[in-house]
């Protein structure tokens, strides 16, 4: 016990090193956050697009272009993106890392999260579609009003994945020189040469994606519990 006390302290009270903790926890929440809701944005929209082109074989080439960038992005490790957003397309921008991160995560979860919605907007059924077209509302108004509410309702235990998986795909941000949890534990490592260090980052990781998605599931009761009428 006594040992394990003085791995702790020198892992991370001996010259601060918590900070580079507190530090790295603090990118790691703005990346995901910040990713989160532009893929699902940007992954809603997708989803739009390419369910409007299924019920009404409209927007045909937009259609095709959403297919190919979910296919592309869907066919390709996150990291490879995120090198390439890093060193090809901003590399002769003076762009914060923080947002290249933000921007790369965000449209690889766009890809998932429209897949996700889409399979959660043709899962309703068909005829609450037709019954919105029959009473005047036009196409995208029947998928907005009647339609979306229902489907995004239906994909929330997929969403929280999603959520609890872009969590944990950041911890490749030190690969384009971002501190975040991960690359803080591996500086903390390889000054102390003590592996405690990862074994709390993964608690800090597994108590994150824990309380999230608690939330959410409490959030997903309560919309049920609203729609049943209870």
């Amino acid at each position: 016990m006594e040992s394990f006390l003085e791995h702790l302290y020198s892992s991370f009270i001996t010259e601060q090193r918590y900070m580079l903790i507190l530090h790295g926890l603090f990118n790691t929440l703005i990346v995901t956050l910040g990713a989160l809701v532009f893929g699902f944005v940007l992954g809603t929209l997708i989803a739009l697009i390419r369910s409007s082109y299924h019920f009404s074989k409209r927007l045909r080439i937009l259609n095709a272009c959403a297919t190919c960038f979910v296919y592309i992005l869907r066919g390709t490790p996150v990291l490879v993106q995120l090198l390439i957003m890093k060193n090809v397309i901003f590399a002769h921008l003076k762009c914060p890392s923080i947002l290249i991160g933000i921007f790369a995560f965000g449209l690889n979860s766009s890809a998932y999260v429209s897949e996700i919605i889409r399979s959660g907007i043709l899962g309703v059924d068909i005829g609450q579609y037709e019954a919105g077209i029959s009473l005047g509302f036009s196409s995208a108004q029947t998928l907005k009003l009647i339609i979306i509410p229902q489907a995004i309702k239906n994909s929330l235990p997929s969403l929280i994945n999603e959520f609890s998986s872009l969590l944990k795909e950041t911890a490749i941000l030190g690969n384009i020189a971002i501190m975040d949890l991960t690359h803080a534990a591996g500086v903390i490592m390889s000054r102390t040469f003590l592996p405690l260090v990862y074994f709390v980052v993964a608690v800090i990781y597994l108590i994150i994606v824990s309380i999230v998605s608690l939330f959410l599931n409490r959030f997903q009761k309560k919309l049920l519990n609203q729609h049943s009428g209870g």
